[in-house]
């Protein structure tokens, strides 16, 4: 299949596959749904991707957290070695059971 891609003010001839066309169209409709901080975002990531030197690939994710985020974080995880735990399931049943005395 035969695409072609004009960037740079020059046109390049870029032989595709279906899959590939089907991946670049995909790419496309998730890119025109972002909003601009989102797609600065994706834009300087590809470009560390493409030049093989991407900081954000490479950044700790901790480092990005607001201090709130970090604080709620350690309480979750203090939280899960206390009594204060409990099973996904104990959860579920408790709030079925608020639920079906509402009705």
């Amino acid at each position: 299949m035969l695409g072609i891609s004009f960037f740079s003010s020059s046109i390049t001839v870029i032989y595709m596959n279906r899959s590939e066309i089907q991946l670049r169209d995909q790419l496309l409709y998730l890119l025109e749904g972002m909003d601009r901080k989102l797609l600065q975002r994706v834009y300087d990531y590809t470009n560390g991707l493409i030049a093989g030197t991407n900081d954000a690939v490479n950044e700790d994710w901790w480092d990005s957290l607001t201090d709130e985020q970090k604080q709620i974080i350690d309480q979750g995880i203090a939280e899960s070695g206390s009594d204060e735990l409990i099973s996904e399931k104990e959860m579920s049943l408790k709030v079925k059971a608020l639920f079906n005395n509402q009705i």
